[in-house]
């Protein structure tokens, strides 16, 4: 189904709606569904929503700083409401793993033991949970393109507001290339972040 521009708009609206937030003129522009890609934009942030998340990018990156040191770990960026600026201070950080071809299970076991030894991995059934990290996306570099049935808008708007905080050898980029797919969803968003 293609949309107008103005369904395009509406759907961007509702749809950051789902998740509490209220996007500025530019996040609409940028994260415009289904539209073909907007030319001469040039995106600028919300700042009030950066100011917010200030302190909350200075515990992630103090948080996720050891992971680095795990060798079989390529990549390390966060997701979900920090990347997107819509973070509450009471949330976690939710955090994405690329690691070396078949090391998955023992870098998980690495990772979740070196964050419980510094007490910020979120625990499951944890209540409060403001700046733990909730280690919840971990992708072997060999097998990056996610499969059919996880290509939603979800997911393309998990994989484009990803911020990196740790790459190796330019594994971010390779993981974006073997997504390219959400450019069907958000290709403004594609465009500018590629």
């Amino acid at each position: 189904m293609i949309l107008t521009f103005r369904q395009s708009v509406l759907a961007t609206i509702a749809y950051r709606g789902l998740f509490s937030f209220s996007p500025s003129r530019d996040e609409i522009l940028l994260w415009l569904i289904g539209q073909k890609k907007i030319k001469m934009f040039q995106y600028r942030p919300n700042r009030h929503a950066q100011r917010q998340a200030e302190s909350k990018w200075r515990e992630a990156l103090k948080r996720t700083w050891y992971l680095r040191f795990i060798p079989t770990v390529a990549f390390v960026g966060v997701t979900g409401g920090l990347a997107a600026h819509n973070a509450r201070d009471e949330d976690d950080i939710d955090v994405l793993l690329i690691v070396e071809p078949g090391t998955i299970f023992i870098t998980r076991l690495f990772a979740a033991l070196i964050t419980d030894l510094l007490g910020v991995r979120r625990q499951y059934l944890q209540t409060y949970v403001k700046n733990l990290l909730c280690l919840n996306y971990f992708l072997s570099k060999d097998n990056l393109a996610l499969s059919k049935s996880r290509r939603d808008l979800y997911t393309a708007y998990e994989l484009l507001q990803c911020k990196p905080i740790f790459d190796r050898n330019d594994t971010y980029r390779l993981f974006i290339t073997k997504n390219s797919w959400v450019r069907t969803f958000l290709p403004t968003a594609w465009s500018y972040l590629k």
